[in-house]
């Protein structure tokens, strides 16, 4: 990343219900995300990954065996 900030990640099940949420603080550079997903069962979900000053929002799609 070459902004710093608090980055939210959602994960959506195919409801688009919100089954996990977390904010991390990222600074300039590379930055590793994690999400906690050993609790969800196996299915496909949605990744959302935005900045919370609304500069950036990625969404993608993420299966969990």
């Amino acid at each position: 990343s070459s902004v710093n900030g608090i980055v939210r990640t959602e994960i959506l099940d195919h409801m688009g219900r919100i089954v996990a949420v977390s904010e991390q603080q990222v600074n300039s550079g590379k930055t590793t995300l994690s999400a906690i997903m050993e609790n969800l069962a196996g299915g496909v979900y949605s990744l959302n990954v935005s900045f919370a000053n609304g500069g950036y929002r990625s969404v993608h799609k993420i299966v969990k065996q």
